[in-house]
């Protein structure tokens, strides 16, 4: 199913109820001897036991063995969201896959935990259609500024590159959990697009891009694609971290609230709809009682003429 620097991740299945998961093996041969990396495995599986959202993957179990670490995950069948993007797909679409992928780092960010490494790939879905966020290899608990320079260079902050820049007049401390905003950034301007917000063959002329937040839609992408979207992109990628839009915030932007009006809209008609079907089917049945006394009129005892 995919492949990671110490790990392996394969389907499997409950033996006794034949239910399907995504089983995620690590061989200790390869980091046991590391602290760093080992740190990295138990923070992992403390992070992962500690989440519970319908938009994060689940945690079922752990088991160790000799030579290897077996971590039990809910199977998301739907694949990666990277796919569907690559097909390209509608903006309506987008905005329902984004306000899930919202509501599980809002989730985490309210728990202390900052994912780090949001992007397409890591955005799994389930038979149903839902998010499901996924590998917390790079996640951690965010009480404190975090020093770290890692994530995927196409999707990490500016913030985390300018802790790496040498020699720069006020170099950060450290960056929070809104680094994840600006990776959610990217992926909503892919989701809109098909391609990349920054991109670039030479890594450091990436990285240029980035911490200036050089990016822009063609005219024909301006032209197909809303104004609230696009806004809620540039509040994404905010290269200040102090103004960039929250998680919370980005709940209640103006186009994830249209998704939330048209699913309570979709609610609504749903029970109306279920509340004249259970209506006419009360009527049906009146109709049928008095239709089934006019067919079979009840005997009724009539009083019997007196003699005389």
């Amino acid at each position: 199913m995919g492949r990671g620097n110490f790990s392996v991740v394969k389907l499997g299945s409950n033996i006794r109820t034949g239910e399907l998961c995504a089983i995620k093996i690590l061989d200790k041969k390869q980091f046991w001897s590391d602290p760093k990396v080992k740190d990295q495995i138990v923070r992992e599986v403390q992070i992962l036991e500690k989440i519970e959202h319908p938009n994060c993957v689940k945690y079922i179990a752990l088991f160790e063995g000799i030579q290897y670490i077996y971590i039990v995950l809910e199977y998301a069948a739907g694949g990666e969201l990277f796919h569907k993007i690559v097909n390209g797909i509608s903006e309506s679409e987008a905005r329902g896959f984004f306000s899930q992928m919202l509501a599980g780092v809002h989730y985490l960010h309210s728990h202390g935990i900052a994912h780090r490494d949001i992007k397409p790939e890591n955005i799994l879905l389930d038979e149903k259609g839902n998010i499901k966020i996924s590998d917390f290899g790079l996640a951690r608990f965010a009480a404190s500024r975090m020093q770290s320079l890692c994530g995927t260079p196409h999707y990490v902050a500016p913030e985390v590159i300018r802790l790496g820049m040498a020699g720069m007049m006020d170099p950060p401390s450290g960056y929070g959990k809104g680094v994840d905003m600006w990776s959610l950034g990217v992926c909503l301007y892919c989701m809109l697009t098909t391609s990349l917000p920054f991109n670039d063959t030479d890594r450091m002329a990436l990285y240029q891009k980035i911490e200036k937040g050089d990016y822009r839609f063609t005219p024909e992408q301006a032209s197909t694609i809303s104004d609230d979207a696009k806004h809620l992109v540039s509040r994404l990628l905010d290269t200040n971290p102090q103004t960039r839009i929250t998680a919370e915030q980005a709940l209640q932007h103006p186009w994830i609230k249209e998704q939330r009006s048209l699913a309570t809209n979709h609610l609504k008609r749903r029970i109306s709809m279920e509340l004249c079907s259970k209506s006419e089917l009360s009527a049906t049945a009146n109709r049928m009682d008095v239709d089934k006394e006019n067919q079979y009129p009840s005997k009724k005892v009539r009083p019997q003429p007196k003699n005389g």
